[in-house]
């Protein structure tokens, strides 16, 4: 397949592999061919601190967007940020600084089953609609953590009636079932373990979620 076409087949791609495979290098190789081809790249850090920003001479990354390279910039994104920023979005501002002083942020980020995922679900939908950029990569958790992360809007959805929290979860899916707007990319290696895994992930996120996949990476594999 040929390279543009390869890398803006979707505008987000959720990153996903058991840890140790080279997901985060996959991410950050994807990233560079992308900006080859001219395109803007923003990628996403939703879990922890990856080693990404090391792989271009950068400091740990922050909520704040950073440059890591030509055409490639990157974020992290938590529920408890996520959340913050759906507040001064919604015009409470007052409220939100109240909830990070009182340490009562994580308890509203946790008071729904799949909330957190949910939100940072939410902010990715929202980067997707203001086109924060022609490819949104998405570092995401490991495979087994991967499948309740993408699993949680149709939970909410299921478990909500009605609200804002109902919508969010109902536009997410939306996103997550469209080809065009989301797809998985999983990364494994040729070992046992990790191919049983991902065989396992790519089942469940297909059937479970219903996000379409794109070619699995096989990092390890050297050319005879």
């Amino acid at each position: 397949m040929e390279l543009t076409r390869f890398c803006s087949t979707s505008r987000v791609v959720i990153v996903a592999g058991k840890g140790g495979v080279g997901k985060t290098t996959t991410t950050a190789a994807f990233a560079l061919a992308a900006a080859r081809t001219g395109m803007s790249v923003l990628i996403l850090e939703v879990e922890g601190k990856s080693g990404l920003p090391a792989m271009f001479g950068r400091p740990p990354l922050t909520y704040d967007e950073m440059d890591l390279a030509p055409g490639v910039r990157a974020r992290t994104l938590t529920p408890d940020e996520a959340l913050l920023d759906y507040l001064h979005n919604a015009g409470l501002k007052r409220i939100s600084k109240r909830l990070v002083n009182s340490g009562a942020l994580d308890v509203v980020a946790t008071a729904v089953p799949g909330m957190k995922d949910i939100l940072v679900l939410g902010k990715v939908k929202q980067l997707d609609v203001r086109r924060a950029a022609d490819l949104i990569l998405i570092d995401a958790p490991a495979a087994g953590h991967a499948v309740s992360f993408l699993v949680s809007p149709r939970g909410l959805l299921d478990a909500v009636r009605m609200g804002p929290i109902r919508k969010q979860a109902a536009d997410v899916i939306d996103m997550l079932s469209d080809p065009e707007r989301c797809q998985v990319m999983l990364v494994t290696i040729p070992e046992e373990t990790p191919v049983n895994e991902l065989v396992d992930t790519a089942f469940a996120i297909e059937d479970r979620v219903g996000v379409s996949l794109r070619p699995v990476v096989v990092n390890g594999v050297y050319p005879h």
